[in-house]
């Protein structure tokens, strides 16, 4: 099964939180060709951070493949330099009060339903492994 990869990072600066928070995602072929990538100013102000940005990241990536891409794309690997994203996704940890809690409720309905219609992963790495599709 061919396995697309995607990098989603997410920031808010110059203030986190209150800043301008800014979401992006790329997607690469399994012949590593990007396919898309899309970067998109989340809000400003209060109810903005760091973490909002990164599961704003996540959610724009999957409703973009679940609207550009059913059927094509049987596997996902996100990546993501955010240890909070990937282990509240994986389970690992709980999603608790915070500014990223409605985004990352969200994130996870999103994630449930598109489970249903292909393999997806999210795995965490290194900020330095990241910096390619970083956002700052």
């Amino acid at each position: 099964m061919a396995v697309y990869t995607a990098y989603i990072d997410g920031g808010c600066a110059p203030v986190n939180p209150g800043g301008t928070a800014i979401a992006k995602f790329l997607i690469k072929s399994p012949a590593g060709m990007y396919v898309h990538s899309e970067s998109n100013v989340i809000g400003k102000g209060p109810g903005m951070s760091n973490n909002v940005a990164e599961y704003c990241a996540l959610i724009a990536l999957l409703d973009w493949v679940k609207n550009h891409e059913p059927g094509k794309i049987l596997s996902l690997t996100i990546l993501s330099d955010s240890m909070l994203v990937v282990n509240q996704i994986n389970g690992d940890f709980k999603i608790k009060n915070g500014l990223y809690r409605e985004s990352a409720l969200l994130a996870n309905e999103k994630w449930q339903e598109l489970e249903t219609q292909l393999k997806l992963r999210i795995i965490h790495i290194p900020r330095e492994e990241n910096q390619a599709h970083d956002v700052s």
